[in-house]
């Protein structure tokens, strides 16, 4: 959910090639600005269903009006096939956040100092005893950068993981529908630490995450705040266990597992 105007498109394409261990050949990827009308029945066809980032919502919007989002009402019908069906979904970023608001959670969002790095998540014990995620650290470190979130999880789901930036157990970090092998991440399984740097370098992310100040000198010349764009460059961790998780779930898929 790029756009063919968006750099990150063929980057995150790549990661996905990358971290599922998967060959290019095995994978169709679907861009659904450019395919609004995708019939949902196409999952169908799948072993398994990944759905990343988006990049055309703004930080303010709290719903996902067909006039902005022409391919929202297919790709829930496709999502709930997915759920139905029982085929096995990994979602991240915004495939997560249109998840959950299409199960029923509320939609929230913090425009000021808001999650963007890498967090430890915490895990609870649903993900303990849960084929895919028992493995997995408990605190279990993840790139993450979301203006939206949610406080609760959606009916019919299990928390899986959770941070508490914004309150005990807020924002929901991971979800799971109960009875599915369909899996939700507010994070970016599929981005490391250096790739989210990468990322957030284009002018249009800069200007995204690191708003002005406001009567700031230096960040309205730049139009972002430059001092928390390079802390923020400085980071370094380790999220290799997080990019494992995509490979994992496709070898449970393909011993059947799920």
């Amino acid at each position: 959910m790029r756009g063919i105007e968006d750099s990150s498109r063929l980057i995150e394409q790549q990661e996905y090639i990358d971290y599922t261990g998967l060959d290019k050949k095995q994978i169709d990827f679907v861009d659904l600005y450019d395919e609004p009308d995708l019939n949902p029945e196409k999952v169908l066809e799948y072993d398994v269903l990944f759905s990343g980032g988006i990049s055309k919502d703004s930080p303010t919007e709290l719903s996902w009006p067909e006039s902005r989002f022409p391919f929202i009402h297919n790709f829930r019908t496709l999502m709930r096939l997915a759920i139905e069906k029982k085929i096995p979904t990994f979602l991240s970023c915004g495939g997560y956040v249109i998840a959950g608001h299409m199960l029923g959670a509320k939609m929230l969002n913090r425009v000021r100092d808001f999650e963007l790095g890498v967090y430890r998540l915490q895990k609870t014990e649903a993900a303990k005893t849960d084929i895919f995620l028992g493995p997995v650290s408990d605190r279990l470190p993840m790139v993450a950068g979301h203006v939206k979130y949610f406080a609760e999880t959606p009916p019919g789901t299990e928390l899986m993981f959770y941070t508490n930036e914004y309150g005990p157990k807020i924002p929901i970090h991971a979800f799971k529908v109960k009875n599915a092998p369909f899996y939700a991440f507010q994070g970016h399984p599929e981005i490391s630490c250096q790739e989210l740097s990468d990322r957030i370098k284009p002018m249009l992310y800069r200007k995204h995450y690191f708003p002005k100040r406001p009567g700031n000198v230096v960040d309205e010349k730049k139009g972002y705040n430059e001092e928390a764009y390079l802390a923020f460059c400085d980071l370094e961790a380790d999220t290799s266990e997080a990019q494992d998780l995509l490979k994992r779930f496709v070898s449970l898929t393909q011993s059947g597992i799920f």
